[in-house]
């Protein structure tokens, strides 16, 4: 096939066929320019090369907004980082149970930009039954295994049954993000839950990096404190 037969009237789809098989042509051929409307001319011939620094130009543009977009981000991230470690530090340091999951629960939903962020445990001995603190609930046995199966960590764009963790915010909670904590010594387990009134404000794609860390986070803490509390009661 020649030039001809594209003049007689062929698809676009053939013309870059027949560009990107032969790279040469346009730089062997100028003179195709000259009836071309680029929106470059100057005269009758187009400035080929002002073309090219032009778009150059625009791929530089782009390369640079997307550079501002990953420092932004990573001070982003850098901010939260800080501001989670501030948060566990204080979690650490609480003089009683209560005040580190209140951390945990007001301190972190700040820091993680969500709605609600609870601690659930089942309880079945009623060992927790006298801690009161907002964002804590007691969960009756079977319950995480009815909601987590074998999972260990589960991010739920639409949240239905997830949201009972949620307890008085379940008919507000549209997604979440739920891990699995473990209280070794005590047999008891527990999900630490992060969740938005905005539906598909989690997705499969998040990276939950961050919230694996802080379930251990959270159930060494409890762990800690509920040792510190069996220590007490047995003097």
């Amino acid at each position: 096939m020649d030039i001809q037969d594209y003049a007689n009237g062929v698809s676009a789809k053939a013309v870059i066929r027949f560009l990107n098989k032969n790279p040469d042509f346009l730089a062997e051929n100028p003179a195709v320019f000259e009836k071309q409307d680029l929106g470059l001319k100057n005269g009758s011939i187009v400035d080929f090369q002002r073309l090219q620094i032009e778009r150059l130009r625009e791929r530089v543009e782009d390369l640079e907004q997307r550079q501002r977009s990953l420092v932004q981000a990573a001070k982003s991230n850098t901010v939260t980082l800080s501001r989670l470690e501030r948060a566990v530090l204080q979690m650490i340091s609480a003089p009683r149970l209560e005040d580190a999951l209140e951390t945990i629960t007001a301190d972190m939903a700040q820091t993680m930009k969500v709605d609600e962020v609870v601690v659930a445990l089942e309880d079945p001995m009623g060992l927790l039954s006298d801690t009161k603190a907002k964002g804590f609930y007691r969960l009756t046995q079977g319950s995480i295994m009815n909601l987590m199966l074998d999972n260990d960590l589960m991010v739920v764009p639409q949240a239905y049954q997830e949201a009972m963790v949620f307890g008085g915010t379940d008919d507000v909670v549209q997604s979440c993000i739920l891990t699995r904590i473990y209280i070794e010594q005590l047999g008891m387990e527990g999900v630490l839950a992060f969740g938005s009134y905005e539906p598909e404000y989690f997705s499969k794609e998040d990276g939950t990096q961050i919230v694996s860390f802080l379930s251990k986070a959270v159930e060494g803490v409890i762990s800690g404190w509920l040792a510190k509390q069996n220590k007490l009661a047995a003097v």
